[in-house]
């Protein structure tokens, strides 16, 4: 039977079209088991005919699992996971794209004695234990808090100024705007003088951005650097995040961006990964192509986005 990218080659190439091969493209969705001819499918014996890389984007939109809708490293859609190979690359989820075999070698798909390849279990006796959605929050979500005074500033706010006010002015901080006409309301509210007011509000919002900073500073990374990234790609998250700091007093948000700030640090500065202590466990980093590569201690070659999905990065000077 012609291979899938033969068929490719054969809808490109200048000549007549030739006899139907009958072949089927593996479990991508419904829809999906059909027969190629010069690289289309007949899909239903031939009552529609389509692109085998349309009917893969089709499969993704419909939820078909990332295995079955791998490509070649030259971008070729491949048919199914069964004719996955160690160099295919797969597209995770989170839109991680990945070789399969640094899948493998992380652990994160295993390979099957028929030499297929499927998801490898997500817990190990090395792995920490699955815990609860309300176990999670009470480890990881928790209200970030401040000083009992600037604890007793905030109440007090929030008690004498109407919510309307609040969330007005909290909405145009999260989008970056001035907040002089609520400051105005607020200080009618509370009975003080609009500049006595700006100074408050001011000192609140230094104690909130210095939270913020922390956060980004404590994971290895640049916060000035890390929130311009942010602020350029992704305005509607930083906004949410910032609205959730103050309201569910969480940095969480913070925390999420700057990880994405992080996996893209091989594409807009690859330079500051090779010459960075990015931690134990990690011997070197190198660039191999237009990805950045780390040679670990115990799971070898590592491509550098993985290696951050997997928590084993973090960015420091040397």
């Amino acid at each position: 039977m012609t291979s899938y990218d033969e068929a490719m080659s054969q809808l490109y190439a200048p000549k007549a079209p030739s006899t139907p091969i009958q072949g089927s493209i593996e479990d991508n969705g419904p829809g999906m088991t059909c027969d190629v001819y010069s690289g289309k499918t007949i899909v239903d014996n031939g009552s529609h005919s389509y692109d085998v890389w349309d009917e893969q984007q089709k499969a993704k939109e419909s939820g078909a699992h990332y295995l079955d809708t791998g490509r070649t490293a030259s971008g070729t859609p491949i048919r199914g996971r069964g004719n996955l190979t160690d160099d295919s690359i797969v597209t995770l989820p989170d839109g991680t794209e990945a070789r399969v075999k640094d899948l493998v070698n992380i652990g994160i798909l295993q390979v099957n004695p028929d030499g297929t390849y499927s998801e490898a279990p997500r817990h190990s006796p090395s792995q920490k234990p699955e815990v609860s959605e309300q176990e999670d929050y009470e480890q990881n979500d928790q209200p970030e808090y401040f000083s009992d005074d600037t604890e007793n500033t905030l109440n007090a706010i929030g008690s004498m100024v109407d919510q309307s006010t609040i969330w007005g002015a909290l909405n145009r901080i999260a989008a970056g705007e001035d907040i002089d006409s609520y400051l105005g309301r607020a200080s009618s509210q509370v009975g003080k003088e609009p500049g006595e007011m700006a100074e408050i509000v001011n000192g609140l919002r230094s104690q909130f951005e210095g939270q913020a900073y922390k956060v980004v500073s404590d994971m290895g990374l640049d916060p000035q650097q890390c929130f311009e990234w942010v602020r350029n790609n992704k305005p509607r998250e930083l906004h949410q995040a910032i609205m959730d700091h103050a309201v569910k007093r969480t940095t969480s948000g913070y925390k999420q961006l700057a990880g994405e700030f992080l996996a893209d640090m091989d594409k807009m500065n690859p330079d500051a990964i090779l010459n960075a202590d990015l931690g134990n466990g990690i011997l070197e980093a190198r660039k191999v192509g237009n990805e950045v590569v780390l040679k670990t201690a115990t799971m070898g070659e590592i491509p550098w986005k993985a290696a951050v999905k997997m928590g084993l990065v973090k960015v420091g000077r040397r």
